[in-house]
């Protein structure tokens, strides 16, 4: 089966990706049949060190004193960060393939209680990525270092990706089991 939009992400087990179809209450489990070529860490550590030079140039050369053209400039980065988030999520999961997966009763318990903390975790860093995208796009604006506008377009990566894969539906959905199954 491949993946669809009604399916939705609720946790991890044993290392693969499960998923929950509400309508006939089934679980999926992603098999790992292909490999993500991921950045090794010097690669990104090398990128990140590439980017510091420019955005140094950029406040050196660029000073942007209009407060429209900060928030159009805020508002295009911002868009385009979108853009690529929600791309590369829908180029992941539609190559995904997955199996019905069946959990017995222990199983499933310790599956529920996992992803239950794991659920508040994700609710935490969300929250903590909305704080740190408002503190640093506001920094942005008001003094105009473009250190604050590349930190807000980074971290709207993970945030958009986060509210992509829906976490007060995940949370939702497993509070739902966790009653129905204790």
């Amino acid at each position: 089966m491949l993946y669809s939009n009604k399916l939705t992400a609720i946790g991890n087990y044993r290392g693969d990706s499960v998923f929950y179809d509400e309508e006939k209450e089934a679980f999926y489990l992603a098999s790992q049949k292909h490999e993500e070529k991921a950045l090794s860490n010097t690669v990104l550590a090398g990128l990140i060190l590439a980017s510091l030079p420019l955005i140094r140039w950029l406040d050196d050369s660029f000073k942007v004193d209009n407060i429209v053209f900060r928030v159009i400039l805020l508002g295009i980065s911002s868009l385009f960060m979108v853009f690529l988030a929600s791309h590369y999520l829908k180029q992941r999961y539609l190559r995904l393939q997955l199996e019905r997966l069946y959990f017995s009763d222990v199983e499933f318990r310790s599956f529920i209680i996992q992803e239950e903390k794991n659920a508040r975790i994700a609710l935490s860093v969300l929250y903590a990525l909305f704080l740190i995208i408002f503190i640093s796009g506001i920094v942005y604006l008001v003094t105009s270092i473009f250190l604050f506008l590349f930190l807000t377009v980074i971290f709207l990566f993970p945030l958009i990706l986060f509210l992509l894969i829906k976490p007060w539906k995940r949370r939702i959905i497993i509070l739902k089991l966790s009653k129905i199954y204790k």
